[in-house]
């Protein structure tokens, strides 16, 4: 059975900033986050990069591609410069993240 109310939906705007917090109003199991009209991930072939618009973080610990999850916290990280053939584009200046978080 579905619990009542088991996710929410919502928008987080960038700032441009290295890492941005965003405190959810539950301690999700699994959060899905994404660049809006951005895929999910694009290579960069003129830089030899991957950028990483998305990423599923999980109440365990786990996750990808620059989010973190503690507790009610979804941390969002904006790199400067591509890291191991990695860009984290998770907070770009003027983005719209939209995120599912499920309890």
């Amino acid at each position: 059975t579905l619990l009542t109310n088991s996710f929410k939906v919502g928008v987080i705007s960038g700032d441009g900033n290295t890492s941005k917090d965003h405190t959810l109003d539950f301690y999700p199991r699994i959060v899905f986050v994404f660049l809006r009209n951005a895929p999910f991930v694009e290579y960069d072939a003129t830089n030899s990069y991957t950028r990483c618009n998305s990423a599923v973080v999980t109440s365990d610990g786990g996750g990808s591609c620059g989010a973190e999850l503690f507790l009610d916290t979804l941390t969002l990280s904006q790199s400067s410069a591509a890291t191991n053939g990695r860009f984290f584009n998770l907070n770009k200046s003027g983005g719209q993240y939209v995120y599912i978080a499920f309890k």
